[in-house]
């Protein structure tokens, strides 16, 4: 279950302190609509920090942020390599057909050009 608030409806302390006394363990998530992006975002998240720190006690709640933040950033970080090498593989092995099929079409041109050349030799001296 995700909790969706209105920073400019409510107030967060209230709404994490209701969230901690009905024992809610789920996700909590904002979304900034503010310029610039980042800066509101880093702001956003340095506040909840504070605001988590005071309802929880310290280092409680942060120490959880922290360690989804490196969940998720591991995440990514393992799917963007596991589609990286298979895409190489596939490429690797388009590549590797198309050679084989390069080469054989290079043998049977090479073979026709030798085959008329020596044609043309013979009907020279006939």
């Amino acid at each position: 279950m995700i909790a969706i608030i209105r920073a400019w409806t409510y107030k967060f302390q209230e709404i994490i302190q209701a969230l901690k006394d009905i024992e809610y363990d789920g996700t909590f998530s904002t979304g900034n609509f503010s310029k610039p992006g980042r800066l509101c975002a880093r702001k956003s998240r340095e506040y909840l920090r504070f605001i988590l720190e005071e309802v929880y006690g310290r280092g409680k709640r942060t120490e959880n942020l922290l360690v989804l933040e490196k969940k998720i950033i591991w995440n990514i970080t393992i799917i963007t390599v596991i589609v990286a090498i298979i895409f190489s593989i596939y490429i690797y092995s388009s590549m590797q057909k198309n050679a084989v099929k390069r080469y054989e079409n290079q043998i049977i041109t090479n073979a026709e050009v030798s085959g008329k050349n020596i044609d043309h030799y013979i009907k020279q001296y006939d």
